[in-house]
């Protein structure tokens, strides 16, 4: 990809970051919340966070452009900055609003469509949709398990962010799906782990490890 179009796809996604902290402060508390669970409001006054969440999607969709093909990154420039605060929300206080996640879900599939059309290859479209309902599907089934053996292990907020995860790691190919989401579950490991070594007790935010899963699997599936 040509620098300046990747510079341009950065900045994009960097905008869409930049803008995570007007949105939180707009969004109100979650009943899905735990009681001591910060509130979004409380959470959108960290210093500079605003272009905190920029950076960070800046950074995300400059990895994810080594290896996707430029007609795929439209899509990934909204994941990729949407998905930077669902991550620091889901990160502070373990929930992943619906009210991000299912809009989210449908303009990236949205975007994927016309990506398709641009191109003439109605198979990416496909894939995107087989990834997204695979992905679903499989964190659906793990959240039905998890909450017979231990209820409230496992959140429902996860099952719904692998929807629009899955749309574009479908988007990239077949692999990517599979591939992003055991990462997802890599670094989520890594993360608990290093959590529990410094003291943490209670649960484990898994969004960002399955946004960070994403991004490094449409690399190497690439």
């Amino acid at each position: 990809m040509a620098i300046g179009g990747l510079v341009i796809a950065a900045l994009l996604a960097a905008g869409l970051g930049w803008l995570g902290r007007p949105v939180m402060v707009l969004l109100p508390e979650s009943p899905e919340a735990a009681p001591r669970s910060p509130s979004p409001i409380a959470i959108s006054r960290t210093p500079h966070l605003s272009w905190w969440l920029a950076g960070v999607a800046f950074v995300q969709v400059v990895i994810v452009a080594v290896a996707v093909p430029a007609h795929l990154l439209p899509a990934w420039i909204v994941v990729c900055g949407v998905g930077t605060w669902l991550a620091y929300l889901d990160w502070h206080t373990h929930v992943l609003p619906t009210r991000i996640v299912v809009p989210l879900f449908a303009v990236a599939a949205f975007i994927v469509l016309i990506e398709a059309w641009l191109v003439a290859d109605v198979s990416i479209f496909v894939r995107a949709l087989a990834g997204s309902a695979f992905a679903f599907g499989s964190f659906w089934g793990l959240w039905w398990i998890a909450d017979r053996w231990q209820s409230g292990s496992f959140g429902f907020g996860d099952v719904r962010f692998s929807a629009p995860l899955g749309v574009v790691l479908g988007s990239v190919g077949p692999w990517a799906v599979p591939v992003g989401l055991y990462l997802g579950f890599v670094v989520g490991a890594v993360l608990a782990a290093s959590m529990k070594t410094r003291g943490h007790q209670g649960g484990y935010p898994f969004g960002p490890a399955m946004l960070a899963g994403a991004i490094v699997g449409a690399v190497l599936a690439a």
